[in-house]
C-alpha cells in the first residue's frame, strides 16, 4: 500500500523535480554536470520504486 502512494506521488511530482533542477542550473546554484549527476540518481530512484 504504502509502495503504490510513493509511485503514484512521484509520478505527479516528477514534472516538479525537473522544473527545480531548471531553476537551480539557471540560477547558478549548479553547473551542468552536478545538474546530470542529480537527475541519473533521481531518475534511479524513480526507476526503481516505480518498477
Amino acid at each position: 500500500m504504502l509502495l503504490a502512494r510513493v509511485r503514484g506521488e512521484l509520478r505527479r511530482s516528477w514534472a516538479e523535480v525537473e522544473i527545480v533542477t531548471i531553476g537551480l542550473r539557471e540560477r547558478g546554484v549548479l553547473d551542468g554536470h552536478e545538474i546530470e549527476h542529480r537527475v541519473r540518481c533521481a531518475q534511479g530512484i524513480r526507476s526503481a520504486t516505480l518498477n
